[in-house]
């Protein structure tokens, strides 16, 4: 499975933030996965009180829907991120788009900026696409190891972390992320923001949690790496005592 991982600056201006888009999909290969960071196509900028009045909810669809028409005419899988109005709410999406399907996750788990703007979703799934099965979640949501657990559960053999953290103490969340992807044996592939003053990585962890690959932070960079899926494990997984601790979703 070939994971194409675009670090790539989020601006406020849809426009350029779909020319990179474009021009990354366009040089990536066929069957590639293709990640783009949280707010990648509305931008991002939750700290500001008119963040969301400054969007246009049908220039990003539009955009939304020229990304689609590449990745049917290239055969490629992509995750972008996104502002979404969904019925008649905003919520922070990824939206997964390929030849043959669209899936919009909603990012579930709010930051505090986050709930001055967005409602939040309530699906935790893991979804499938061909032989790959694979979870999402968004910048924070890794501080939250039961929502990884599920979708490990569920089968998720990688998950895609789109994520928007450019503060300089951001850093520290590179370790979570190793954590979550040795304690799940899953892969993790999560790419950032490359705005200053980005400190925290983009990166791609095997299921034993090595560091296979990580970004220079500030540096716009796109790395495409083979991944094996049959490294995932269920070793650790076996051995929870469930007498003890178990998750029980609502």
């Amino acid at each position: 499975m070939k994971v194409r991982i675009a670090q790539v600056s989020v601006s406020k201006d849809i426009h350029t933030n779909l020319d990179k888009v474009i021009s990354i999909l366009q040089n990536s290969s066929s069957n590639e996965w293709v990640l783009f960071p949280e707010g990648m196509i509305s931008g991002y900028y939750p700290e500001e009180e008119t963040f969301l009045s400054q969007l246009n909810s049908n220039a990003i669809e539009q955009a939304l829907d020229k990304v689609d028409k590449i990745t049917k005419e290239k055969n490629i899988n992509c995750l972008v991120g996104s502002a979404l109005k969904l019925d008649n709410n905003w919520y922070n999406c990824t939206i997964f788009i390929n030849p043959n399907q669209k899936i919009i996750y909603r990012k579930n788990n709010l930051s505090i900026p986050d709930r001055n703007h967005f409602s939040a979703g309530n699906e935790l799934k893991t979804y499938k696409e061909e032989n790959v099965s694979f979870g999402i979640q968004m910048c924070r949501e890794l501080i939250f190891p039961e929502q990884w657990k599920i979708l490990k559960k569920n089968g998720a053999q990688v998950i895609f972390h789109v994520n928007n953290a450019i503060k300089e103490s951001d850093k520290i969340w590179e370790q979570i992320l190793v954590a979550r992807a040795f304690e799940n044996q899953f892969w993790v592939c999560s790419v950032n923001n490359a705005a200053s003053p980005q400190t925290m990585c983009s990166m791609i962890i095997d299921p034993y949690g090595k560091i296979v690959w990580q970004s220079t932070p500030q540096k716009e960079e796109v790395h495409t790496e083979n991944i094996d899926l049959s490294s995932t494990s269920n070793h650790y997984l076996q051995q929870e005592r469930t007498d003890l601790v178990k998750i029980v979703r609502s």
